[in-house]
């Protein structure tokens, strides 16, 4: 490990604090002991890492090029000599050994929060405003995304290593509990209209909980105010299955003109027969022997054309 610390050191590839909030165009951050994490003041001033460089403390390293203070290169015309090299360059690399394991461990963060713990003043990490929990419980909790832990050591690992996903929300909480906070649950009913309610098209109402246990007081129901319909909260990616139909409780309208519609009527088709006047039936011919037709005792009139009736008496049937 200290080669590779060693060789990071001498390319200028040392990450502090200050340079990853830099890059990432975040709130200025600062070290445990009040002052900005910059790779010089890790190196020469910084006093958590007193004890460690002691073999170096006679050196005013303002004097020295600011290559050998940045990154430990050594000018060809320096007065150092090997050992003196070395001895600086060994102490450089043991300080960093120390600051990557705290860094990564999280004391670093625990050290601060420490500090920030004693003046209740919430501290700023990548977005994220740390608190200590309430009621004197151990860790510390995000006032804006509601992220916790009961370790300090683990705040790096479970809250300020990604970024604050509501950095930006104005509302502070005073309670830890990431899926719990109004904001989240905001977020997370958008996402269902947006994901699962697109196409479906229902007027949604959610009871605002996130319980899966059928029956339980966390139990989280969504339905529908015009069709009635309901799921479960763990079921809710069926929603984009259906779509809104109104019932006919909900739709007074639709059942009030359902009443006003008339039956279909039936076209009447019969086998029906003609009855002609005594002039009609004489001047009509009788086939193959030319005579006249004989007149029926009860003859009616023709129907007119558009009665009642008409269709009756002049459609035939087949046969």
């Amino acid at each position: 490990m200290k080669q590779g610390v060693l060789r990071r050191l001498l390319v200028g590839g040392l990450l502090t604090e200050e340079r990853d909030a830099r890059h990432r165009k975040d709130d200025k951050v600062l070290c445990p002991c009040g002052e900005e994490p910059t790779v010089i003041h890790i190196s020469w001033t910084c006093p958590i890492y007193s004890d460690l460089r002691t073999p170096i403390s006679h050196i005013d390293y303002e004097n020295l090029p600011m290559c050998t203070q940045y990154a430990a290169l050594i000018l060809e015309d320096s007065p150092m000599n090997d050992k003196q090299v070395i001895e600086l360059q060994s102490t450089l690399v043991s300080i960093w050994q120390r600051y990557i394991y705290d860094y990564k461990s999280g004391k670093r963060s625990e050290k601060t929060i420490t500090e920030a713990a004693s003046s209740q003043d919430p501290l700023t990490q990548n977005g994220h405003l740390l608190k200590p929990r309430p009621n004197n419980q151990p860790g510390v909790f995000c006032c804006k995304c509601g992220k916790f832990v009961a370790r300090s050591k683990h705040i790096r690992l479970k809250i300020t290593g990604q970024p604050c996903t509501q950095k930006d929300s104005t509302v502070i909480l005073e309670n830890e509990g990431f899926a719990r906070s109004q904001t989240r649950l905001d977020d997370v009913f958008q996402k269902v209209l947006t994901d699962y309610n697109a196409e479906s098209k229902h007027d949604l109402q959610w009871n605002r909980k996130l319980g899966k246990i059928p029956g339980s007081t966390d139990d989280g129901l969504l339905n529908c105010i015009v069709c009635q319909k309901q799921w479960k909260w763990k079921d809710r990616a069926n929603i984009r299955r259906t779509r809104c139909a109104p019932t006919k409780s909900n739709n007074p309208s639709a059942s009030s003109s359902s009443s006003h519609l008339i039956a279909p009527t039936r076209r009447l088709r019969t086998k029906t027969t003609l009855s002609l006047s005594h002039e009609e039936a004489r001047a009509m011919p009788s086939p193959g022997t030319g005579e006249t037709y004989t007149t029926m005792q009860h003859a009616q009139p023709l129907p007119t054309p558009g009665s009642s009736i008409d269709s009756v008496l002049w459609r035939t049937g087949v046969g």
